[in-house]
């Protein structure tokens, strides 16, 4: 007789998805052995021995393997587990919180029309609008802590491939490229010390104020007036974002605050996107290949707007994805710049809308039901509109928010330093995460911020009693 003894299974962390499968789903541990080479043998089975097959539980080696916890069966179901006690199998899954373990994607509990069977779904990164919102979950950080008894180093982290969506240009220079720059055009910098001036940005911007953190790039826009300097930041972006593991990024920036040095609108762009090709080359060369297309953003406190969009529908072909109104938020609604957002509408073409920052609900309504905006950027007030996050019940702009699956691009060190949350364990992402809206995880400004997608992701499981699992989800 011939059966099919063992499938292997890719996991992050062996004793994590022992945990899972022994107390969540009431598997047997078959088997737990030292390898030679220092990974283990480990085995479960549903089963007494010799029952059915069992799984081969693989911890990831490389960013390759690790890409695939979670999406190892291209989102179609994986494994159908029968029972012969659905209830008894439910009671247990529930009392494991097993939500909470989940791997990328939707894993759920429930009966079959036709028999009792549990099903686990391997499922992707984020799920279409028409997907069904997940059944709120809002743990208290007590919960939360207790449910990451496993602490993971950040360099497995560092090795998940990640997405950011949510990263200004101008924001994530390297210390030393702006100190010189800016000695190559004279201009004068708080300290000429690389490791100095990084400590700078980031003391300067921790002032809890929107305004005073969106000052502090005086500095890198100041070297970023030139051919050369545009060059060099744009492939440096990509380079590093290569090496913080990021395979697809989204980088924005305003071309109307780069034409100080002499630059007409469209040099800028063209400039730009030829570094960061440069970058996306350097990055395929040295196998750590990445993805960047560009967001271009008019300034909420000026009236070019509607230029940008021009020029974002002009280099629609020429790796620019989209576009975005950013700057103060107080006081520049954006509904001021509706003609650049119907112009943009006309021409299909996608756009996020800064808002929900400095400013509250009014903010994101006016971006989402004037003037259409597909995503969010921050959209920590949206909590405004959720009176008890641990009863979950939605004002009706936070409903619609969810249920329409609209993004949002959260980026918590960014969001503590402008004051719109007031730690990592209690940044708004963790709540909304479990009550299903579709939050993103972003650095914002990666110099202003001292952070990358690698440091953001160690922070919420740190602090916040994030898994690996909840990480690659909202990356």
């Amino acid at each position: 007789m011939r059966r099919i003894a063992l499938v292997t299974l890719v996991v992050v962390d062996y004793d994590e998805a022992i945990r899972f499968y022994t107390e969540a789903l009431g598997f047997r541990i078959a088997e737990d052995a030292p390898r030679p080479d220092g990974l283990r043998w480990v085995v479960v089975e549903p089963g007494s021995p010799g029952t059915g097959s069992g799984l081969l539980l693989a911890r990831a080696e490389g960013a390759a393997q690790a890409g695939r916890v979670g999406d190892q069966t291209g989102g179609r179901v994986g494994f159908f587990l029968h029972t012969d006690d659905f209830a008894r199998d439910h009671a247990r899954m529930a009392a494991a919180a097993s939500r909470s373990w989940r791997s990328r994607g939707t894993s759920r509990t429930e009966p079959s029309p036709s028999s009792r069977t549990c099903t686990a779904t391997a499922g992707t990164c984020s799920s279409p609008p028409a997907d069904p919102v997940p059944t709120p979950v809002n743990h208290s950080l007590k919960e939360r802590l207790a449910m990451t008894a496993t602490r993971v180093d950040a360099d497995v982290i560092r090795r998940l491939p990640k997405a950011v969506l949510h990263d200004h240009l101008d924001g994530g220079l390297r210390p030393a490229t702006v100190v010189e720059l800016a000695d190559a055009v004279g201009h004068t910098l708080p300290t000429t010390d690389p490791a100095g001036l990084a400590a700078w940005y980031y003391e300067a911007a921790n002032s809890g104020d929107l305004v005073r953190y969106i000052a502090t790039f005086e500095h890198t826009l100041a070297v970023m007036q030139t051919r050369e300097g545009l060059l060099r930041t744009a492939e440096e972006y990509v380079l590093d974002l290569a090496a913080d593991g990021v395979v697809y990024g989204e980088v924005r920036y305003a071309p109307e605050l780069m034409v100080r040095g002499g630059l007409t609108l469209p040099e800028v762009v063209e400039t730009v996107q030829e570094g960061l090709a440069a970058g996306m080359a350097k990055a395929a060369a040295a196998g750590t290949p990445v993805r960047v297309g560009t967001l271009l953003c008019g300034m909420r406190m000026f009236d070019r707007s509607r230029e940008i969009a021009d020029l974002v529908v002009a280099f629609r072909d020429a790796g620019v994805v989209g576009f975005d109104i950013a700057g103060a938020e107080d006081g520049f609604p954006p509904a001021d710049h509706l003609a650049a957002f119907e112009h943009l509408r006309r021409e299909n073409v996608p756009f996020t809308i800064h808002a929900g920052e400095a400013h509250g609900l009014p903010s994101i309504h006016q971006a989402l039901q004037v003037c259409g905006a597909q995503r969010i950027g921050h959209g920590v007030r949206i909590t405004d509109d959720i009176p008890d996050l641990a009863s979950g019940k939605l004002g009706r702009l936070a409903g619609w928010v969810r249920d329409r699956r609209v993004a949002l691009e959260m980026c918590p060190t960014s969001n503590l330093q402008t004051g719109a949350a007031t730690s990592i364990a209690e940044h708004p992402i963790t709540a909304l995460k479990d009550l299903g809206f579709r939050v993103t995880l972003n650095t914002d400004n990666r110099l202003v911020s001292g952070t990358t997608m690698t440091r953001e992701m160690s922070l919420l499981v740190e602090q916040a009693g994030w898994t690996v699992e909840t990480c690659a989800r909202s990356r």
